[in-house]
């Protein structure tokens, strides 16, 4: 659409020991070199140096060629917790505890896991934005944007914010009065083109649903005045002021009932509070609960161009067996600031080096280091600083239907210009990561 508002996410950050270089690879590089030069030293002869050379080359490649999208410093943490998880297990997850045991009021639902950290979730209609005018479509995006941003105070009381999106199957009544709800804010040939698309899937349909998840931890519960209740209300304010049409903080038996319909939660009620638990086989390729078959994804890039709102809908319109969700980190200010300088220092140095070693700047790190100029200025200006992080998931019932389910959820990636990174290895991690939990930050 001419003039609609565009957004620009910026590059993954990529922090390395030397030129850009990780540790891992600065490891491999080193151990290939110190062979290397052992092999020289046991023998000055033709064997000896071929042997050397030949470490030096397997150093340098271990380090620096990718396997199926990672180097093999990187694949070291999936594989050891494979090695870890392996085979059926099961695990706790957290507690649900009505907010009334806690001096809340009795609706609200708290969640509180093992790891000490306190969270609640907000559900929010799901806004279909494609369908509204410019001007209610950008009141929308800025008052999600402004409502996080206003969490990312120098104190901050929140530690981080998921947004989780997953599908159901609807009726075409329930999908009707939608519609009609929807069109009150959107323009009339959007309307009209969804009730034709409407009765032309017939009784094909999901509804989608949306839950924003804040959480924070014990510490910060001790040393702030400020209640985790006290933030949701003040973003539930904030989206419905924007536009939204309806926000609501979850109650108990509402979080008990959406995590006893996603495949392998288990609820176990008690006294005062309800136990929620996974159970399930975790393989190399795959997570299996529930005769379910799961494989999950870690957003590795983002758009590396300006956006619009709605880039994500080649995965957000999916079938009902996809779930996305994205977990975003609040930075204080002045951290944000000190971590911008340092970057931009450690990138100017980068530079450096590479030159000196007769590399030249490609064109990536170009945009990166303008990158880093713009966001150390934008943080003088006092506007906040989020760090993100996403996760796709896909079910299906075999795996045949699996691998088409990947296959579909690999191209809708690649439309909606994003690099998944299949958690091969780690699918639980993954999985867990796109339930509403606001977990998965590494």
């Amino acid at each position: 659409m001419e003039g609609e508002r565009t957004y620009l996410l910026g590059p993954r950050e990529r922090s390395g020991l030397i030129a850009g270089w990780r540790v891992g690879q600065v490891a491999m590089i080193g151990s290939g070199c110190g062979a290397g030069l052992i092999c020289v030293a046991v023998s000055s002869r033709a064997p000896g140096f071929l042997m050397a050379l030949l470490f030096v080359v397997s150093g340098g490649a271990l380090g620096t060629l990718p396997i199926r999208g990672r180097s093999v410093d990187e694949w070291i943490p999936p594989l050891l917790a494979y090695a870890r998880i392996h085979g059926t297990s099961s695990q706790d997850l957290f507690r649900v505890t009505p907010g009334v045991t806690l001096g809340y009021p009795e609706e609200i639902g708290l969640i509180e896991d093992n790891a000490g950290t306190f969270s609640v979730v907000l559900f929010v209609e799901s806004s279909g934005i494609a369908l509204l005018t410019g001007q209610a479509k950008d009141a929308r995006i800025d008052g999600f944007i402004t409502a996080l941003s206003s969490l990312a105070r120098e104190r901050p009381v929140i530690d981080c914010v998921s947004w989780s999106m997953w599908t159901t199957a609807s009726e075409p009544g329930e999908r009707y009065r939608d519609l009609r709800k929807r069109s009150e804010n959107a323009t009339q040939e959007s309307s009209q083109s969804y009730r034709d698309f409407l009765e032309e899937v017939g009784r094909v349909g999901v509804s989608r649903h949306v839950a924003i998840t804040l959480r924070m931890s014990s510490k910060r519960i001790q040393d702030s005045s400020v209640s985790l209740v006290d933030e949701a209300h003040a973003l539930s304010r904030a989206l419905r002021e924007s536009g939204h049409p309806s926000v609501s903080i979850a109650s108990a038996s509402e979080i008990i009932d959406l995590f006893d319909h996603h495949p392998g939660c288990r609820s176990h009620r008690g006294d005062a509070s309800t136990q929620i638990s996974f159970e399930g086989t975790s393989h190399f390729t795959m997570l299996e609960c529930d005769n379910k078959l799961v494989n999950s994804w870690w957003i590795m890039e983002w758009p590396k161009f300006e956006v619009t709102a709605e880039f994500l809908a080649p995965l957000v319109l999916g079938d009902t067996s996809r779930t996305i969700s994205v977990v975003v980190e609040l930075v204080p200010p002045s951290v944000a600031l000190r971590r911008a300088q340092s970057a931009k220092t450690s990138g100017v140095a980068d530079q450096e080096l590479r030159r000196r070693g007769g590399f030249l700047l490609d064109r990536r790190r170009e945009r990166e280091s303008g990158h880093l100029e713009n966001r150390e200025a934008e943080l003088i200006d006092g506007h906040g600083s989020l760090r993100i992080v996403g996760y796709v998931a896909v079910t299906a019932d075999d795996d045949a239907s699996l691998q088409s389910k990947i296959s579909e959820t690999e191209l809708a990636g690649a439309q909606a210009h994003l690099g998944l990174l299949r958690l091969n290895g780690d699918h639980l991690r993954g999985y867990l990561a796109t339930l509403p939990l606001a977990r998965g930050l590494p």
